[in-house]
């Protein structure tokens, strides 16, 4: 049951932010604000700028250091993990791997940078679904031997099914949360005018592609 977890984590990340994603680009529209409001947290792991973020170094070194949020002056641990919070917690332009017009590198990081985000998802609700599925399932067949019966199959569906009646309304609102949707369909919102947060997020003006300029990797 702890690997079904995992495992059901990792595809329904993939699944539900790549549907998700192709649902706002024809029409749906996203959350009115970005959830979770992470946004004063930083989007890259160093000042610097970094391939895991959304400035590259190069484009940093041009325009000066990028904008830290919550972790300015804060050491370089400090920076990561609120980085790490922000990136591996909220949705972004990363989770579309299945957009039109990606060269195959690009494809397989998006999808590698999602799957890594449905592992981190399973981490966090191992510790509440595992447990409790135990929990429920052991006294009740501790003493019988389930070997060659249809027991076991009829549990992992029946634990797959709340597993993901649970998890995917979660996952939906990453996706519909990520700023770059919500960017998409509420472009006259308050919060982008906001100068001081240069750096986080450019979008391509090829709007189609919904390609960032901080995201690709030359």
């Amino acid at each position: 049951m702890g690997v079904t977890v995992v495992i059901q984590q990792l595809i329904t990340m993939l699944i539900t932010s790549s549907l998700c994603n192709h649902d706002v680009r024809h029409g749906v529209k996203a959350l009115e604000h970005p959830w979770p409001p992470l946004m004063h947290f930083p989007a890259n792991p160093t000042p610097a700028g970094s391939y895991l973020g959304t400035d590259h170094p190069k484009v940093v070194a041009q325009y000066g250091q990028v904008p830290m949020g919550n972790a300015t002056n804060r050491s370089r641990f400090v920076q990561f993990v609120f980085w790490f919070i922000r990136a591996m917690c909220t949705g972004s332009e990363r989770n579309a791997f299945l957009l039109r017009g990606l060269t195959m590198r690009q494809r397989v990081e998006r999808l590698l940078w999602t799957a890594a985000q449905g592992l981190w998802v399973a981490v966090l609700s191992f510790w509440w679904f595992w447990p409790i599925g135990i929990a429920i399932v052991s006294p009740i067949w501790e003493h019988d031997n389930l070997r060659g019966t249809w027991t076991p199959p009829l549990i992992k569906l029946v634990y797959g099914a709340l597993l993901g009646l649970l998890t995917n309304p979660f996952i939906a609102l990453l996706t519909l949360g990520a700023e770059c949707n919500v960017r998409r369909t509420h472009p006259d919102l308050m919060i982008w005018s906001e100068d001081t947060r240069r750096g986080l997020i450019a979008q391509d003006p090829v709007a189609d592609k919904a390609v960032l300029h901080r995201v690709e990797v030359e």
